[in-house]
C-alpha cells in the first residue's frame, strides 16, 4: 500500500513508522547493514524529552553559505590519484526551514555529509550537524577517524535516502523523520591497499528514523533509530 506525498508514492512502512514517532525507540542493527555503516544503526534510545547537549554548539551553515570544509583527519595512503576528489556537500536552502519539508531535506543532507566523511576522512560536517550526545553519529565519526588515522581508507560504503517523510515539528522544534536508506557495500582498506574488511555483497535497504530538533536557525540530528 502506498500513500501520497509531495515526493510521490511513499512506502507504507515509512508511514507506519511515524504513527508512534513520539515514543522512545530502541535501536537494533539490521542484519543486512555492513560493519562500517553499523555506526548509523547502533543501539540507543532517543528521548524527545531529554535536554539538548550542553556547551557551545558548532556553527551551522546558513542558506546563503556553503557547508564548512575541513581537512581530513589523516591522508589515506590508498587514495587513487586518478579519482576525482569528492566535493563537500552544500547545505540546500530546503534544509534551512523549520517545517516538515525542511526536516526531510536535512535527513538527505546529513547522509550526504556522512558519505563525504566516509570517502574523505573529513568528519567535520557530520560533527557540526549532530548533537554531541548522538551516539550513532559519534560512532560513525570514531570509525572514520580511526580508519584514516591509521593510514587506511574506505572504498564504497555510500548511502542514499530514497524516501523520507516527516510530520510537522512540535512547538519545541522536535520531530522524527522516517526514511528508507539504501547502502552500497563498503571496503575497509589498509595503508598498503590491502582489504581489511568487506561488507555485504549486495546493497542493503534499511527503514530508519532520525530524531532532530530545530535550534534557532538550523537542524541538529539527535539520534538515528531503526
Amino acid at each position: 500500500m502506498e500513500h501520497l506525498h509531495p515526493q510521490g508514492a511513499v512506502d507504507h512502512r515509512i508511514v507506519s513508522a511515524l504513527s508512534g514517532y513520539r515514543r522512545p525507540v530502541r535501536l537494533l542493527a539490521p542484519a543486512a547493514v555492513t560493519v562500517l555503516l553499523l555506526a548509523l544503526t547502533g543501539c540507543s534510545e532517543p528521548d524527545p524529552g531529554s535536554p539538548m547537549p550542553t556547551g557551545a554548539a558548532p556553527a551551522q551553515p546558513s542558506a546563503t553559505e556553503s557547508a564548512p570544509s575541513a581537512s581530513p583527519t589523516a591522508p589515506s595512503a590508498t587514495t587513487d590519484p586518478t579519482q576525482t576528489p569528492m566535493p563537500a556537500p552544500t547545505l540546500p536552502p530546503e534544509a534551512t526551514t523549520n517545517d516538515a519539508a525542511g526536516a526531510e531535506a536535512f535527513v538527505r543532507y546529513w547522509y550526504e555529509s556522512a558519505n563525504y566523511s566516509i570517502a574523505t576522512g573529513d568528519v567535520g560536517l557530520v560533527e557540526a550537524l549532530s548533537a554531541e550526545d548522538c551516539q550513532t553519529c559519534q560512532r560513525l565519526v570514531d570509525i572514520v577517524e580511526d580508519q584514516y588515522a591509521s593510514g587506511g581508507s574506505f572504498r564504497g560504503g555510500q548511502s542514499e535516502v530514497s524516501q523520507v517523510v516527516a510530520p510537522r515539528p512540535d512547538d519545541s522544534g522536535y520531530v522524527v523523520a522516517a526514511f528508507v536508506l539504501e547502502q552500497e557495500p563498503p571496503l575497509a582498506v589498509g595503508p598498503q591497499g590491502d582489504v581489511q574488511n568487506q561488507g555485504e555483497a549486495d546493497h542493503a535497504e534499511s527503514y530508519l528514523q532520525m530524531s532532530m530538533r530545530w535550534e534557532g536557525r538550523a537542524w541538529r540530528a539527535l539520534e538515528i533509530a531503526q
